[in-house]
């Protein structure tokens, strides 16, 4: 198949292999499915980090929406309706999420509404894109209205899907040094740690004891939200670092301070190559800070 695809191509292709499959192959029934096999899982990635969530009710459509996002490197999952992608993403963080309006037990716009409810106070807001076959007037705003963030028409050209991928997931290539310049850090980010300050509010007998411990329990902390990161484990990840992100606003440690909350605005989002990143900034802070507290107080 040659590039750039266009639908009906690809809807021949799968014609074909679903023509040849063996006539004894189990077929397809919705109705007989378990919760668990509601989710079903494309090719690994091939070069994006981001995790997709597709939700539609019609087979051939979601094979073709699995391919096509494959197509552009990237893993995504299906949720067969409305209930199920909202039991899904209670779980499990999602960069970007294609919603199909019209589908069984709960429609796209109902799921987006209860979407929207959930991650009220949480700070986190999925990009939710409606896909639905009325072109009407009117569709996109309708769409909007129940809290989508974007539009897209049906049948699903790859052209568009890559057009609108990229306007929600624009691709990074950023590296730990260049992303060091993106953190969000405050005039104050030039410091270690404000030992001075340190000693002002907690009394400069206390600073050794104060230091101590930051230096003992902070590696053990670290190794822990590494761990969730990898795991890909949200809830555990942004309660582990908002800790530390307290612990080191205590110390006046300012810049793993404000990584910290930059971590928790990637984890957030489900940026998980990002998280990942940040997490090695991390790390290279609080060596720096090990050495600067050597040298400050020996």
């Amino acid at each position: 198949m040659n590039k750039p695809i266009r639908q009906s191509h690809l809807f021949d292709c799968i014609s074909n292999v679903l023509q040849s499959r063996n006539a004894k192959a189990r077929p397809f029934n919705s109705e007989a499915k378990t919760q668990t096999e509601l989710i079903k899982k494309s090719r690994p990635a091939t070069n994006r980090e981001e995790l997709i969530l597709v939700v539609e009710d019609h087979a051939i459509n979601q094979q073709v929406a699995l391919l096509l996002l494959r197509d552009l490197g990237f893993e995504a999952h299906v949720a067969e309706n409305g209930r199920v992608a909202v039991e899904i993403l209670s779980r499990t963080p999602y960069s970007l999420v294609f919603m199909d309006m019209q589908m069984p037990e709960m429609c796209g716009t109902e799921a987006c509404r209860v979407i929207r409810k959930k991650e009220t106070g949480t700070g986190r807001h999925v990009p939710i894109i409606a896909m639905t076959a009325h072109a009407l007037e009117g569709s996109r705003e309708s769409c909007l209205a129940a809290g989508m963030d974007d539009y897209l028409s049906k049948p699903i050209e790859a052209e568009a899907l890559e057009a609108i991928i990229n306007k929600w997931l624009p691709k990074s290539s950023a590296g730990s040094a260049e992303m060091a310049s993106k953190l969000k850090l405050t005039e104050k980010s030039e410091f270690r740690i404000d030992l001075d300050t340190l000693a002002e509010r907690y009394g400069k007998i206390n600073v050794a004891d104060f230091v101590k411990l930051f230096l003992e329990k902070t590696p053990g902390q670290i190794s822990e939200i590494t761990a969730a990161s990898n795991e890909k484990d949200q809830q555990s990840l942004l309660k582990m670092v908002h800790g530390l992100k307290g612990v080191c606003a205590t110390v006046f440690a300012y810049k793993m301070r404000d990584i910290c909350k930059t971590i928790e605005e990637a984890a957030r989002s489900g940026d998980w190559k990002l998280t990942a990143e940040l997490l090695e900034i991390l790390k290279e802070e609080f060596r720096n800070i090990e050495d600067y507290l050597h040298n400050a107080l020996i």
